[in-house]
């Protein structure tokens, strides 16, 4: 797949803890779209709030 300019894709394990969880803060933070998963849907849905809160989506 040929990198696009100005794109960036990570997949990052962990959503709500872990390496996971702060790549999708951090690059939200940062304006860039983020697509989260997690094993747990309660998880999942205490990061989305939390990046929701933040003003991040």
């Amino acid at each position: 797949m040929p990198a696009l300019p100005g794109v960036a894709v990570v997949f990052g394990a962990g959503a709500k803890q872990g390496l996971g969880a702060a790549l999708a803060r951090r690059f939200a933070a940062e304006g860039l779209a983020v697509v989260i998963a997690a094993r747990s849907g309660d998880r999942l849905a205490k990061l989305q709030e939390g990046l929701r809160a933040d003003g991040n989506a």
